[in-house]
């Protein structure tokens, strides 16, 4: 507490500032006379005194640190697709997504215009390792599928803050839907190796997907059937395959403990070899999933009702097996005479009564 008596020129003013701090307060005031300086700085002094010290200030929150891509991929693992046959790939297609934007990019970072960033990044760089050329439409979308589902995970785990971005599928083009002749079958089969051969064989009789035949165990292997549990399945429901006594001798010392089932690499190493030899390198859509179609195909050439055959294949929508209803024009054909003559027939039995 002090009292300053004011000077002009080295001379008093007669004039007086009162200073008081208390509490780590401070408050001024100018008076006219010693006295009522006093006065001031006893009157000060007690309102500092009976007046609750101030607040200090509460230091702003930090910030949450947000995730980054790789660290959302770690919290995926294990989760994320998790027993579904699709696993590996999603991960696999999840992986390429974040070396294009980056390990160390916040989830919240996500946005329309990353997504088309990467979609362009995508379409420019082709399929990596595979055949040349730009990215089809529908592989693309695979991409964006794995996109949505890795935000979303995010997001129901406070992964992410922000609102998802809202994704623009692009447009497919159904494309020829590539099943096997039975001449090429002959030669494939003659060309492939032991058990390779077999495996294709139960494949194009079954319409098991090559990720569902290699994953088989012993105990989804009756007689009768073949039971697919839902954590093996693309789609993740199970389902039921009807087989023959033919293909459950076959299926047996392929899924049995000492049995010798391959991987999907040597699987593929020996396909390419045999599609090689028959001169069919050129034709990018005859892949050992041709088997499964090859399967579909014929049984609606064998009048397998398309709703029997949805459940057999295990599409999750009618639209996807409805493809294969018209892929034979052949049984196009034979199905438009059948009503002809029968029409026909019936006019004829008309006309005689």
């Amino acid at each position: 507490m002090s009292i300053y008596e004011e000077k002009r020129g080295g001379v008093p003013t007669g004039r007086y500032r009162v200073e008081v701090t208390v509490n780590g307060q401070r408050r001024r005031k100018n008076a006219t006379s010693l006295s009522e300086a006093r006065r001031f700085q006893n009157e000060l002094t007690a309102q500092l005194s009976n007046s609750p010290p101030p607040k200090c200030p509460s230091p702003k929150p930090e910030a949450p640190k947000l995730p980054t891509l790789a660290e959302a991929r770690k919290r995926a693992e294990g989760i994320l697709w998790f027993g579904q046959s699709t696993e590996l790939e999603s991960f696999r297609k999840l992986d390429r997504i974040i070396s294009v934007w980056g390990d160390d990019m916040a989830v919240d970072a996500i946005d329309s215009n990353k997504v088309d960033d990467l979609i362009a990044t995508l379409r420019s760089e082709g399929r990596k390792g595979r055949r040349k050329g730009a990215m089809s439409e529908a592989t693309l979308n695979r991409y964006l599928s794995t996109v949505s589902a890795f935000l979303k995970f995010c997001k129901r785990r406070d992964l992410r803050q922000k609102v998802l971005p809202e994704l623009e599928w692009r447009d497919e083009d159904e494309g020829r839907i590539r099943w096997l002749t039975y001449d090429e079958e002959d030669t494939l089969l003659e060309l492939l190796p032991k058990p390779y051969d077999t495996m294709v064989y139960i494949a194009i009789r079954t319409g098991l997907r090559v990720s569902e035949l290699i994953e088989l165990t012993e105990e989804q292997v009756t007689p009768e059937w073949v039971y697919l549990w839902g954590t093996g399945t693309k789609s993740g429901k199970s389902r039921s395959v009807p087989i023959n006594k033919e293909l459950y001798d076959l299926l047996m010392p392929l899924v049995s403990e000492d049995g010798n089932m391959p991987d999907y690499w040597q699987l593929r190493n020996e396909w390419d070899k045999a599609r090689a030899k028959m001169g069919l390198s050129s034709d990018s859509s005859f892949v050992f999933h041709t088997c499964r179609h090859s399967y579909a195909t014929r049984a609606v050439q064998a009048g397998v009702n398309i709703r029997v055959l949805q459940k057999i294949m295990g599409h999750s929508a009618i639209q996807t097996t409805l493809r294969y209803a018209h892929v034979d024009d052949d049984t196009v054909k034979t199905a438009g005479l059948s009503a002809l003559n029968f029409h026909s027939q019936r006019k004829l039995e008309s006309s005689r009564a």
